[in-house]
């Protein structure tokens, strides 16, 4: 019934114009447009924001309750409480900023902390509905964190910088297209319902690309060169199966401002080898694979190449503490898999003579043990 009433033009009861119909607690027409589209919250429900703008001004931001706009505070966190006790005829169905071109910063957090009170301090509401990019195309930095909304409309834009979407139970939403964001340094996604394959592909400069603790099935077979400047790409607690793909370049020409903290985390999937030929670069300084289901073989190839190719002294760093690099294949599903001694004797006694620690999963006396040599 929805579709049919968005897509009319009036709508009358007898010989008067209705400005809006409802079902329940939703607007079904006319359809909410705006920045952040989403169905009347609960009384007292609150909505924490921050809007910065290319020019410094202050952002008009009209919440969707009232027929007026707010002026907020450039670059400051805002909250406003909905209030429907007494009149819902206002409701416009989205969260709307004035001069949408302006908006440079948009931020929607219901985390504690840095400014952020959270709605975890009140009854606990999370936003839904859609928020469509498009609405604001030069929009750079992107932050929504613990709500229920879809984002839309991310691939037209050009200006993108920084990309987090974090604890968002939306479901089904495949991984967005950012193959025309050239400009995105950061994609995080962390903590949603995500499904389907990782990109494939990655504009070139990007530094960070990390998918934690979704759903996402897949990752690319081999990494292409818009993967060489990445300081870390982390794709674990997924439901990633088949190869892992060659490290021979992923990395390599990253030289940023730590270049102590390369690093590839793939653990807890459902990886069951390597690809052909596989091999490693010298600037990666961990590797994280742990919790997979590789065999033996695998596991002992990712060492091997580690010590044939890997950085020869990998450097500390402050949140390593004293040791260098990290190589991490312990805990795989079949526990009868184990790194042979030759192996340890030879590869992991070089790697551990360079400053590597090399987490490997062993059998003693027929209890598994996991030895951090």
């Amino acid at each position: 019934m929805s579709d049919i009433l968005n897509n009319a033009i009036n709508l009358k009861l007898a010989d008067s114009q209705v400005s809006a119909a409802y079902l329940n607690d939703v607007r079904v027409w006319p359809p909410g447009v705006g920045l952040w589209a989403f169905n009347i919250p609960a009384d007292g429900s609150i909505l924490e924001i921050k809007l910065g703008t290319v020019d410094n001004s202050n952002p008009e931001v009209n919440w969707g309750d009232t027929p007026t706009e707010e002026t907020l505070l450039n670059n400051v966190i805002t909250d406003h409480t909905y209030d429907f006790t007494t009149d819902i005829s206002t409701w416009t169905g989205a969260l709307s900023v004035v001069y949408p071109d302006k908006i440079k910063k948009f931020e929607a957090r219901n985390a504690s902390g840095q400014g952020w009170s959270g709605t975890r301090s009140y009854p606990y509401i999370k936003f839904a509905g859609k928020i469509d990019l498009s609405v604001t195309p030069n929009i750079t930095d992107f932050f929504v964190d613990s709500h229920s909304t879809e984002i839309i409309g991310l691939e037209t834009l050009t200006e993108i910088v920084n990309f987090r979407n974090w604890n968002n139970d939306s479901k089904g939403k495949l991984v967005e297209d950012i193959s025309n964001c050239t400009k995105l340094n950061v994609y995080n996604i962390q903590s949603t319902n995500y499904t389907g394959p990782a990109h494939t592909t990655i504009p070139t400069g990007m530094d960070r690309y990390v998918i934690n603790n979704n759903k996402i099935t897949e990752i690319p077979i081999h990494f292409d060169s818009s993967f060489d400047k990445l300081q870390y790409y982390y794709a674990y607690n997924n439901n990633i199966t088949g190869l892992i793909p060659s490290l021979s370049s992923i990395c390599i020409e990253y030289t940023g401002p730590n270049p102590n903290n390369t690093s590839i985390q793939l653990y807890n999937n459902l990886l069951n080898n390597v690809v052909s030929n596989w091999t490693v670069n010298s600037n990666i300084e961990s590797f994280y694979v742990q919790q997979n289901n590789l065999s033996a073989a695998a596991m002992e190839t990712i060492i091997e190449q580690f010590n044939l190719f890997g950085k020869k002294e990998p450097n500390a760093s402050a949140w390593r503490g004293s040791n260098g690099g990290f190589i991490d294949v312990s805990r795989q599903s079949d526990n009868t898999q184990v790194v042979s001694q030759s192996v340890i004797d030879t590869h992991i006694s070089s790697l551990t003579a360079n400053g590597w620690t090399v987490t490997i999963p062993t059998l003693s006396n027929s209890a598994l043990k996991f030895p951090r040599i």
